[in-house]
């Protein structure tokens, strides 16, 4: 025992270097990952809790007619907006890692802007459209019109994947591909198979967030009562509409099973996501090979490259029409200007502080990620992914539900002082963008070189020295890039600031989605082009950090 504790370890910066009653730095590391854990699981632990309480809820009027309706509802809303993400999605991955410099930047760009701008923006700016062609306004506001403007809002989630595992496969086979049949054979013999398991991961994270989203079917849904009953909506108008937060909690648990099984599925799917079936440069070829007779209209190559086209015209009209209606009326900047500006400064602030601090908690555990056991690093752990799990989860939570438990914690009479005040929504804030941060951070860290490190712990790196000399020369892009993430998803958060924001203080996003239902405008295309830009100039500032690409890091 004595040899193992004085073997060479990375100290922490603390007095914990002995062991005192056989608790060592490894397990105080677990310890410390398992309490980060607990925020995130206490929601989830609410829910299913409230299970015991379900009977009520099917007892209730309209009950059971009601409760399989909404959940007709929801799932078929959420598998047709996951499948149309995947048709948009998948297309354009593939050819912008198959492509030329200029058009991945184009596509590339375009849907980063996509998943950055909120939702409420996108959908305000088709409506602006739809307030000069009518008779799009009928098709935006059916089922279809819907699920379509969600699945291409949640798209990004699928190009991603699709493109970084399209770009991890050998050159070589693209261009052997592409002089034995062209783009077409390559397309739908070698790339689309390959693709299939990234593209099936990202559908699956687009039916997760569809399911719970609550912006669009809120604005679309409007004119559809029929349509409009689903989980979102029916949570958000229990609180709103009979403050039964009961109700709220039941639904909620109602709602919970779907997505845990979503994420189970998620992860069985994650070890194939780089799955290359034993291809080699003889087997690309057969793959590859041409038809007998080759159709002189290249139809996959046509269909394959309209679909990122479409999307980026889409993204690019909507906000033209917001900029068309804003230049008709050019007062409304004043307007908007005396009534909304502490809104706008106020979600900023609280967005961009909240984005820090989740940022610096990250750095905090990336340090004790780098931590050794016994001369090697202990990346995989069980504490490690009770809290990665935990916390993906919480962002893939709905902010409705998480709004409901907020609000109950609050309505303690321990707490209830500070349901006044700003520290509810800084809660919320911190478990919808903790979420998606800290997965990006503390999987940075775990890419670091082994040798850094070892170097690190020969020099007598403590806590803050492996945050100072091995963290932040190999990781500081990866945090500006959780940066660039976390601030738009903070700022485009409407569900949950809806029920937890303070009296007297109205989030940006909160008052786009009010202002909305009394129609498009002048004065809700300037909220709108706001919210926009303040997304925008984040992500333009970190793709001007980028341009050298991510992973340089001298």
């Amino acid at each position: 025992m004595k040899e193992q504790i004085t073997m060479p370890m990375i100290r922490c910066g603390t007095k914990c270097g002995k062991a005192e009653k056989g608790f060592t730095r490894w397990q105080l590391r677990e310890a410390v990952f398992l309490i980060f854990a607990v925020p995130f699981l206490l929601p989830l632990f609410d829910l299913f809790m409230a299970w015991g309480d379900m009977g009520a809820l099917w007892k209730s009027p309209a009950g059971g007619v009601r409760l399989f309706k909404i959940m007709g509802n929801s799932a078929l809303l959420s598998l047709c907006c996951g499948l149309v993400a995947v048709c948009l999605g998948c297309p354009a991955g593939i050819l912008a890692a198959v492509s030329g410099e200029r058009i991945r930047l184009a596509i590339g760009a375009s849907s980063l802007m996509l998943f950055v701008i909120p939702s409420n923006v996108l959908v305000v700016g088709l409506l602006t459209l739809a307030y000069y062609i009518p008779a799009l306004d009928v098709f935006l506001y059916s089922f279809i019109g819907a699920a379509l403007i969600q699945g291409w809002a949640l798209s990004p989630l699928v190009f991603f994947p699709v493109y970084m595992a399209t770009r991890s496969f050998p050159r070589e086979w693209n261009d052997m591909g592409l002089l034995d049949s062209g783009r077409s054979g390559l397309m739908l013999r070698l790339w689309f198979p390959l693709a299939a398991v990234p593209a099936l991961m990202g559908g699956g994270l687009a039916i997760l967030l569809s399911y719970g989203d609550f912006v669009i079917p809120d604005i679309l849904f409007s004119r559809n009562p029929r349509f409009g009953m689903v989980f979102s909506t029916e949570i958000q108008a229990a609180f709103a509409g009979f403050f039964d937060l009961e109700r709220a909690r039941r639904l909620g648990a109602l709602f919970i099973p779907f997505p845990i099984a979503i994420a189970a599925g998620l992860l069985f799917l994650l070890p194939r996501f780089h799955e290359t079936r034993g291809l080699d440069a003889h087997t690309v070829a057969e793959a590859a090979a041409p038809k007998p007779h080759r159709e002189r209209f290249d139809f996959v190559k046509f269909a394959v490259s309209i679909f990122p086209f479409m999307s980026s015209l889409l993204l690019m009209i909507s906000l033209a029409a917001l900029a068309w209606m804003l230049l008709r009326d050019a007062s409304a900047w004043k307007a908007v200007w005396r009534s909304a500006s502490d809104e706008l400064f106020g979600s900023l602030i609280v967005c961009g502080l909240c984005a820090a601090f989740i940022l610096f908690a990250g750095i905090l555990m990336s340090s004790l990620l780098l931590m050794r056991r016994n001369g090697r690093r202990g990346a995989p752990s069980p504490g490690l992914a009770v809290f990665g799990f935990s916390a993906l989860l919480s962002y893939f939570l709905p902010g409705s539900i998480a709004g409901v438990f907020l609000l109950r914690i609050f309505s303690v009479p321990h707490f209830a002082d500070l349901r006044s005040t700003v520290i509810p929504l800084i809660a919320l804030y911190f478990l919808r963008g903790a979420g998606l941060a800290l997965p990006i951070i503390l999987i940075s860290a775990a890419a670091v070189p082994e040798e850094r490190i070892a170097l690190a712990q020969t020099d007598g790196c403590r806590f803050w020295g492996r945050i100072r000399h091995v963290l932040a020369p190999s990781c500081w892009r990866f945090w500006l890039a959780a940066f660039m993430l976390v601030f738009p998803v903070l700022m485009g958060e409407t569900a949950g600031a809806m029920i937890v924001s303070p009296p007297g203080y109205t989030p940006l996003s909160v008052r786009i989605q009010t202002v909305m239902h009394y129609g498009p405008g002048a004065y809700v295309s300037v909220l709108c082009l706001m919210s926009a830009a303040s997304a925008l100039s984040v992500v333009a500032a970190a793709g001007y950090v980028f341009r050298k690409g991510l992973f340089i890091t001298e």
